[in-house]
């Protein structure tokens, strides 16, 4: 096991808690953790979305399947970034990004 990315997982999990009441929308946004690297992430997304019996948000919401997902397939990752997804069934619309970018973007004070 990487103990750095253990240390960040760590890290990342208490800014994920903290960061929770400054989502404008939970029924709708959501934060995970996953690999910084695009390729990466992107992959880590594509494994969320198979995983037999389980939607992709299931996964996601769940952090033991993160850590489960980010220990089996990117141990040797470099780096892993805190992430916020939505998940509007009712638009079919899907937006994704930092949770670094979305502070940006909804002028919300929190030191991360």
């Amino acid at each position: 096991m990487n103990k750095d990315i253990e240390q960040k997982l760590e890290h990342l999990q208490k800014i994920k808690i903290r960061f929770q009441p400054f989502i404008k929308n939970p029924d709708i946004f959501y934060t995970f953790i996953a690999p910084k690297n695009q390729i990466e992430c992107d992959k880590f997304i594509q494994i969320a979305a198979r995983k037999p019996g389980f939607t992709m948000s299931s996964i996601l919401k769940n952090d033991q399947k993160v850590r489960d997902i980010i220990h089996n397939y990117f141990s040797d990752s470099d780096d892993i970034e805190l992430y916020i997804i939505s998940d509007d069934k009712r638009t079919n619309s899907l937006i994704f990004g930092t949770v670094k970018d979305y502070i940006r973007k909804e002028n919300i004070e929190f030191n991360i």
